[in-house]
């Protein structure tokens, strides 16, 4: 199953659950993610990870890239 699968299900189970971020929080945010992304991506890059942690890497950086949709969308929301 994909993070963004678990994630959408744990919303509709607690839809009063979980954290909202403003806008400014969403911009504070936002850059970190985005590193955390790029690094990921680099580390998939890599021709000497290992069939295990190239498998753990791309579920990870699946979650980390929704996070990363849902944080650019609420910054985009600001008035």
């Amino acid at each position: 199953m994909k993070y963004s699968d678990l994630f959408e299900m744990s919303a509709a189970q607690h839809p009063k659950g979980g954290a909202v971020l403003s806008p400014s929080a969403c911009g504070f945010v936002g850059p970190e993610i985005d590193k955390i992304v790029d690094r990921y991506n680099r580390e998939l890059n890599d021709p000497d990870l290992s069939i295990t942690l190239r498998g753990m890497t791309q579920h990870h950086l699946e979650g980390l890239l929704y996070i990363q949709k849902l944080i650019n969308e609420g910054f985009s929301d600001r008035p």
